[in-house]
């Protein structure tokens, strides 16, 4: 099998291939209008390869024909980043073969030397998505390696999320779990201590949150912190008072009503926010702690399952934290995500 870009003299059989798809609801040619002239057409896969474009939401990709014994068997998208979208459905990799090709073994060929490509691209890991029922795709994306980290509902149908490492260490950079350290409090009041002087003209609390605030927890070793204002009319001095000590706002991170900072690296490493006493994200902490400080039992299946997680700190983050939400808002509200 040979990955190509599509050339002018595919155009006849790339068109009857685009058909065969289109009768299952289905685009062969990705980005194909109809009435669209074949060198048009190769003119926007090219500039698809780019990095810079215009377009809002624009994903530099590649698009490859699957050739085998001269003859188009499936095409391939390799993106070579993702956006909110393709992160829920989509991916870096979707590939589809010919109805008379299947049952071959080509999508499995499809996606190894997909995963080659992504490799030149510098990709460490690649993410894949198919309907929870193609029993095909599903099981060429796990003899590739594919990894299952969730099950999602997608416009009325459900999806399974595959990622792919493709390197042994996945993410070196990731922070894996750790058991309580007896240290997590020492560092909270070392962060504290340096904070304080700073909001001494500040009515505000300075309060540590999270696992690392838990005694019999597991946590990555990042103390969270709650710096906290009673007064809407404070959150601008105190965020003075932070900046002033070399803290960087990063803006709510997507989670309203809180504003956090990035963290100095000459202090234990930690996560910082800004928030008013009465925001929904501080309120949820102050009774998510309460709730496990009260709760043993509830404190091991929130360990529990953080330790089964562990795994997606490598492969996917953000899946990660929606596993440990879903626990969370079902422990104070009794509904998950």
């Amino acid at each position: 099998m040979l990955l190509r870009p599509p050339n002018e003299s595919d155009e006849k059989e790339a068109l009857i291939a685009h058909l065969e798809f289109a009768e299952e609801g289905w685009d062969f040619l990705l980005d194909y209008e109809s009435g669209m002239s074949w060198r048009e057409y190769l003119s926007i896969l090219s500039k698809n390869t780019q990095s810079e474009s215009t377009q809002i939401e624009f994903i530099p990709s590649t698009f490859l024909f699957a050739v085998v014994n001269g003859e188009i068997v499936g095409r391939v998208s390799i993106r070579h980043e993702l956006n909110a979208r393709l992160y829920q459905v989509g991916g870096h990799i979707g590939y589809g073969v010919r109805p008379q090709f299947r049952g071959k073994g080509y999508a499995t060929q499809i996606l190894r030397y997909s995963k080659e490509f992504a490799t030149k691209l510098g990709l460490s890991k690649v993410l894949l998505t198919c309907s929870d029922d193609n029993l095909g795709s599903t099981k060429a994306i796990e003899s590739e390696g594919g990894i299952l980290v969730s099950k999602i509902d997608w416009r009325g149908e459900k999806k399974r999320r595959y990622w792919i490492l493709l390197d042994e260490l996945g993410d070196q950079n990731v922070i894996t779990l750790s058991e309580y350290n007896e240290n997590w409090p020492k560092w909270f009041n070392e962060i504290s201590e340096f904070i304080k002087p700073a909001l001494n003209s500040v009515n505000t609390e300075i309060v540590h949150i999270g696992s690392t605030s838990i005694p019999g927890a597991i946590a990555k070793p990042i103390i969270d912190i709650d710096v906290v204002v009673s007064d809407y009319s404070l959150i601008g001095p105190a965020r003075q008072a932070l900046e002033g000590l070399g803290y960087i706002s990063e803006g709510d991170l997507g989670v309203e009503e809180r504003e956090a900072f990035r963290p100095l690296p000459q202090l234990p490493n930690h996560h910082l926010y800004l928030l008013h006493s009465s925001s929904k994200p501080y309120l949820e902490h102050m009774k998510f702690r309460q709730t496990l400080l009260g709760n043993k039992e509830l404190l091991r299946e929130y360990c529990s399952l953080k330790k089964s997680a562990e795994f997606l700190l490598r492969i996917d983050r953000g899946e990660y934290t929606n596993r440990k939400t879903s626990f969370i808002q079902h422990a104070l509200y009794g509904r998950s995500l």
